[in-house]
């Protein structure tokens, strides 16, 4: 599909009130696809003249079976930013492809899914900064926050990082600020959620409370 007519489906099912592709918050569990999400960024502020530098992409079932994944290093047409936080340099993204050459993969891979992330909102605001540039966007999708969610884990992680929610539910995540790291290590941890929520379908994630802070915790509907 091209590029065009990827933006034309996206912009088609953004409007008030209705989810998208025949998803609610009706949905039972087996139903429901998630794409977690992660970027890795030159800084952070999308509106002004920070960018992607890296994007991850988890697909997977409401029980966690892994359905898809999708990485790839994007030349963000300026400097890197802290390469001390990811671990991106210069060279790296030299011969990496920009935005625009992916952004057809990319919004294809988060259309028709709900969103995941930890901290989905940073995710998502870079992801659509990057869209506006091409005159295109995700809206608010459907979509939930791991970090918010995050006291549901058993035992509860010693603050929000998600290093401390896999040290939490005790798996390794030996690649921090590795965007297909991260988005592997944070769908496990929104499935420990699920799990240790006893949720059986959307309606219940989503109306649950939230047991960090003010972080916003999901979005029922398109914007």
């Amino acid at each position: 599909m091209g590029l065009g007519a990827i933006f034309r489906r996206i912009s088609g099912i953004a409007s008030p009130r209705k989810a998208p592709d025949g998803l609610d918050a009706g949905l039972p569990g087996p139903s429901v696809d998630f794409a977690v999400v992660d970027v890795e960024t030159t800084g952070l502020y999308p509106g002004g003249h920070d960018r992607i530098l890296e994007i991850g992409i988890v697909k997977t079932g409401w029980t966690g079976e892994m359905v898809e994944e999708y990485v790839t290093l994007v030349n963000p047409q300026r400097d890197v930013g802290p390469t001390s936080i990811h671990g991106i340099t210069a060279r790296d993204i030299a011969s990496a492809p920009p935005f625009e050459e992916v952004a057809g993969d990319v919004a294809d891979r988060l259309s028709g899914v709900v969103l995941a992330g930890h901290n989905v909102d940073f995710d998502l605001r870079f992801i659509n900064a990057e869209l506006a540039r091409l005159g295109s966007g995700l809206g608010t999708p459907p979509s939930v926050c791991t970090l918010a969610l995050c006291g549901y884990l058993v035992p509860p992680p010693l603050n929000g990082r998600l290093s401390s929610c896999c040290a939490a539910i005790g798996i390794r995540h030996d690649q921090a600020h590795s965007a297909l790291s991260d988005a592997h290590a944070t769908a496990q941890v929104l499935h420990a959620i699920i799990r240790n929520m006893g949720c059986t379908g959307l309606e219940e994630l989503w109306t649950a409370p939230s047991k960090t802070g003010s972080y916003r915790r999901t979005r029922r509907t398109l914007s």
